[in-house]
């Protein structure tokens, strides 16, 4: 069901919207340009998460100049004549060497109101890649998304790179820089890279650490790596590996396109819980992350609650720092009651689908 029902844009006719008009290799360069890009917006992340032939792309224009741009993934409900079009840490706004102008945003979001909802039918949800700030929530609600409060807001923690190298490490918290200290004396070999043979060698850490561990997670490591093997050279993820005596005892990888690194994923083997082969791994993201010119460093989903010894690590990485931060949330938009009601039923399905799914693993880890 389509509504022919149109958002009045309130722009001049220097602004122009287009709609799945452009190709892989545009858009990745594009999203080099701006600062609020991450890995969740590449078309390879599209492509592989929701597949090719369920993702749409609209880019925001002011005489030919890009200044938006949004990733949309279609999913098509089971049961029901409807679709939710999702995007994922997105629009991008914040063109880099510009002054961050709030009207993008809003005109971005008509934008997407008006193609998505009333000329689509869909469902609109969005996760925007946004601090928590009065400004931004306004901008949402304001065109008439509402905050969908069932739905876990993103909370991490963020490390400004702007300081000098020997300022960073004076900041660490004096227990985290001990442990930094104690593992440079192991001479532990640090080597960077992108491709599967590494991904291999992160794959049988997580497994190693599973089984320490009993760790049971619905993160999906086979997604991130076909991403990888997807993406192109400049957008790969950076995956670090930590070896001790020629033998690889930790991973990290992050991934760096607009001003921040974002740390994704990390595992350490039995032997590198004897010589804390994280602490250096983050220690060389940050060196790294410095001279490639990133403003932040962005360390990853933390619940003090649930996993307070994760939250403990990190601090020690902030420091002195005031990097604690929420993101603004989830925000939805749809065109009637029925949608509201599908839309709240999703939620739950999804979240009983995850719960069942983590029951699965748990059981299957301890019986097997």
């Amino acid at each position: 069901m389509c509504f022919k029902k149109k958002i009045d844009l309130d722009i001049s006719s220097d602004y122009k919207i287009e709609i799945d008009q452009i190709k892989k290799e545009e858009w990745d360069n594009l999203l080099l340009k701006f600062n609020d890009a991450t890995i969740y917006q590449t078309w390879s992340y599209g492509a592989i998460h929701w597949s090719e032939n369920n993702i749409s792309h609209l880019i925001l224009k002011i005489k030919n100049e890009v200044i938006g741009l949004a990733q949309i993934g279609l999913k098509k409900i089971p049961g029901f004549k409807l679709t939710v079009a999702t995007i994922n840490w997105g629009p991008v706004w914040k063109k880099k060497d510009s002054t961050v102008s709030l009207k993008n945003l809003d005109i971005l979001l008509k934008a997407l109101k008006n193609e998505y909802i009333f000329n689509r039918g869909f469902i609109l949800r969005i996760r925007p890649y946004e601090i928590k700030k009065p400004e931004i929530f306004k901008i949402y609600i304001k065109n008439g998304f509402k905050l969908n409060n069932n739905l876990r807001i993103y909370r991490s923690l963020r490390l400004n790179l702007e300081p000098l190298v020997e300022d960073l490490r004076m900041n660490l918290l004096q227990k985290w820089r001990n442990c930094l200290n104690k593992v440079e004396k192991y001479k532990l070999e640090v080597i960077e890279g992108d491709d599967d043979k590494l991904y291999d060698i992160y794959m049988k850490l997580v497994d190693e650490m599973s089984i320490r561990k009993k760790l049971v997670t619905n993160l999906n490591y086979e997604e991130f790596r076909d991403i990888q093997k997807n993406l192109p050279g400049n957008l790969k993820m950076r995956i670090l590996i930590c070896k001790h005596n020629n033998i690889p005892v930790s991973a990290s990888i992050f991934s760096y396109i607009g001003d921040t690194g974002l740390y994704l994923l990390g595992a350490t083997g039995d032997e590198g819980i004897k010589v804390n082969g994280s602490y250096l791994l983050h220690w060389e993201a940050i060196k790294r992350l410095k001279k490639l010119g990133a403003k932040w460093y962005d360390l990853g989903g933390i619940n003090p609650k649930k996993t307070p010894g994760v939250y403990k690590f990190k601090k020690g990485i902030i420091g002195k720092q005031d990097g604690e931060f929420f993101h603004v949330g989830t925000f939805d938009s749809y065109s009637n009651i029925i949608s509201l009601f599908i839309i709240k039923l999703i939620d739950k399905l999804i979240n009983v689908k995850s719960k069942l799914r983590k029951f699965n693993k748990t059981f299957k880890k301890k019986y097997s």
